[in-house]
């Protein structure tokens, strides 16, 4: 047992010195900073919280997709609870997070609500944005935030 902890002192250096970023390959501009425009509730969180009892564990945003999408169609319950097919017209690109969905793809997503302590969808920019997309139709365009978890694709932000 003394030998397994002397190796675990003496080889936590050398893991710590593997996760250290690579020299030189660190982007000093404001374009590839997301830490400072995100909300706070993503980078604590995580970023996929669902509507109370949809039944969707919160998962950890770890790829994202900015484009701009045009609505080929969309299936309404309420400003909550909705699925949209899109087509993605443009992308735009972040460094930050690997990009997994391709220009002119199609798409079902659904709406990535942030939620309070409670469970209960906050009151907040990102949720009304999200909440404004449930009032698009068949042939509207949007620019969006989305990403893609085990269980499908989740609207994550409306950019206005």
């Amino acid at each position: 047992m003394r030998i397994l902890q002397y190796l675990l002192i003496l080889l936590f250096p050398v893991f710590i010195w593997n996760c250290r970023s690579t020299p030189g390959a660190e982007d000093t501009s404001a374009e590839g900073d997301t830490t400072a425009s995100a909300p706070a509730e993503v980078h604590d969180k995580g970023a996929s919280a669902e509507v109370p009892g949809k039944g969707a564990p919160t998962d950890i945003q770890i790829n994202k997709t900015s484009a701009i999408v045009q609505i080929l169609s969309i299936d309404v319950d309420d400003e909550t609870s909705y699925t949209a097919r899109v087509s993605i017209i443009r992308k735009f690109e972040d460094p930050a997070y690997p990009d997994l969905a391709v220009e002119h793809g199609q798409y079902e997503i659904k709406p990535n609500f942030r939620l309070d302590d409670n469970g209960n969808i906050m009151d907040n920019e990102e949720n009304a944005g999200l909440k404004a997309f449930s009032q698009k139709s068949k042939g509207d365009q949007a620019r969006i935030e989305m990403f893609m978890t085990k269980d499908g694709w989740l609207l994550n932000k409306v950019i206005k």
